[in-house]
């Protein structure tokens, strides 16, 4: 294998430098899954140069491929002959893209360069009236038709359809990879769809940016902008404003349920299926009884799952309308000694395995007690609400003659016993497709039910296991994934054959 990329094992690596590590998985249903590896705490300034003197420039980085993004050469001038803004000063034009917050893309003096992944090269420039321009690079000469690396290509197209299994309205680090439904900005504004010119005309655009999911009028964070997701707005007096989504640190830190112990103190405030849980002392979405004033000694604070009721485990009402409340998957706690990183104690998530709660996030046999909110076809197709009639007009399978098969807005479902759940699109060429869900077997058959699915960080936090920047120089032992799946060695061509 690849010395320099260090393939070796099924260890968690980036060849291809994406965003973060990632492998192949073992699971035939999962052909890839990043890792969840942190930054390590120097990271912030791994790459930075010395502010008094220029960066080391390599002949094979002075011109570009792609998008240019690795492109260190020190053009500072845009297309029209403006001289750029020094990265590190806010003025003339106050932004985000500084050193410190965007340490991996060499934001050294005035420098053209790509730290949101844009077209190509640009800068801000030091005409008050021209905020930005792009910069005039030239490509290198053996790369100027060629294709992007076909390990991204694919990268690209196996994200969408198989990731939204496994979608939580939680970032992790600036939230290049959220995938949630959030559409409104921290004022409360309603999101603009991406594809939309009205009422602002967007520079980030599906067809521009093809990796960044920018479906419907959902939060994103294509530029990769430090203070994560944001939307373009319908208020025709702003044109943009980031989006409160909190942190998917609540749902990794360590914490588990004691042995013995009937109280959970813990602060997860994420559900088993992804839904952000409600405040207790709040009765919106949700009105209920189980107040803080009303029971004083079960601990009901903030939004932190909590079981007041003496339910079978910890439990939420949710920040969804519609969906009144969930079960908490919180694992037992585990003794640190038990950790180390070629042997990893796997930690279960005992909802998945108990025979009285039906199959949430994966399917068993034809899937027909699948109950997840996946609401999209293998091919990508938005699902078709199951009460609607058009764009395709279905009469015998509706929820009123099928009121056990939980036909619930457009959410992937198996009412009439076919090979595995499905649905009607939206798109008028294509009646109905199955949709892509993992099988809870293979997860099982793995030996990594549901491992870590929730508290990686608790490995990492004892192992010192880390990265810098995207992790293309990681050469650590971490062989699973964020989503609990163990690595396929990089040698082999079973069950997926690399490309």
């Amino acid at each position: 294998m690849d010395g320099d990329a260090g393939l070796v094992e099924n260890y968690c690596r980036n060849p291809n430098a994406d965003s973060r590590p990632w492998c192949y998985t073992s699971s035939p249903s999962r052909r890839w899954d990043y890792c969840s590896i942190p930054r390590c705490s120097n990271s912030a300034n791994y790459f930075l140069f010395p502010a008094s003197e220029p960066p080391s420039i390599m002949p094979e980085l002075s011109c570009i491929t792609g998008n240019g993004e690795s492109y260190r050469g020190t053009i500072a001038v845009t297309t029209s002959g403006k001289k750029c803004q020094r990265w590190a000063s806010q003025t003339p034009h106050r932004h985000d893209y500084t050193p410190e917050s965007y340490p991996c893309s060499h934001l050294v003096h005035n420098f053209c360069r790509n730290p949101g992944k844009d077209q190509r090269p640009w800068c801000y420039t030091t005409d008050p009236e021209t905020r930005w321009e792009y910069c005039n690079v030239s490509r290198c000469a053996d790369t100027s038709n060629s294709p992007e690396p076909e390990a991204t290509c694919e990268t690209s197209t196996q994200r969408l359809p198989t990731f939204q299994n496994f979608l939580l309205e939680c970032v992790e680090d600036n939230g290049t990879d959220y995938r949630g439904k959030q559409a409104k900005t921290k004022s409360g504004k309603l999101c603009q769809r991406w594809d939309a010119d009205t009422p602002h005309n967007p520079m980030f655009k599906p067809e521009n940016y093809p990796l960044a999911d920018l479906d419907s009028n959902f939060c994103r964070n294509p530029n990769s902008k430090s203070q994560g997701p944001w939307c373009y707005t319908t208020d025709p007096d702003t044109v943009w404003e980031y989006c409160n989504i909190p942190s998917c640190a609540g749902r990794t830190h360590c914490d588990c349920m004691q042995p013995g112990v009937d109280v959970y103190k813990g602060k997860t405030f994420i559900t088993e299926n992804g839904f952000i849980c409600q405040r207790w002392d709040s009765l919106e979405p949700h009105s209920h009884g189980y107040t803080p004033k009303v029971f004083p000694n079960k601990f009901l604070e903030e939004n932190y799952c909590r079981n007041p009721n003496g339910d079978s485990r910890p439990w939420c009402y949710t920040t969804s309308p519609s969906k009144r409340w969930d079960y908490c998957s919180i694992p037992p706690c585990s003794k640190s000694s038990d950790f180390n990183v070629k042997q990893p104690t796997y930690i279960l998530h005992m909802s998945l395995l108990s025979d009285s709660n039906p199959e949430q996030v994966c399917i068993t046999g034809r899937g027909e007690a699948y109950r997840g909110i996946v609401g999209v076809t293998a091919s990508g197709k938005p699902c078709q609400k199951w009460a609607a009639q058009t764009p395709h007009y279905h009469p015998d399978i509706v929820p009123q003659r099928f009121p056990n098969a939980d036909l619930d807005k457009n959410y992937c479902r198996n009412p009439d016993g076919r090979q595995k759940p499905w649905c009607f699109t939206t798109d008028n060429k294509t009646r109905w497709e199955y949709c892509s869900l993992p099988n809870c077997n293979d997860i099982l058959a793995s030996a990594t039910s549901s491992i870590l699915y929730v508290y990686p960080a608790c490995l990492f936090q004892m192992t010192g296991e880390c990265m810098h920047c995207n992790g293309e120089d990681y050469r650590g032992n971490v062989s699973w994934t964020r989503m609990g799946f163990t690595c396929q060695r990089w040698d082999s061509q079973t069950p997926h054959k690399p490309k």
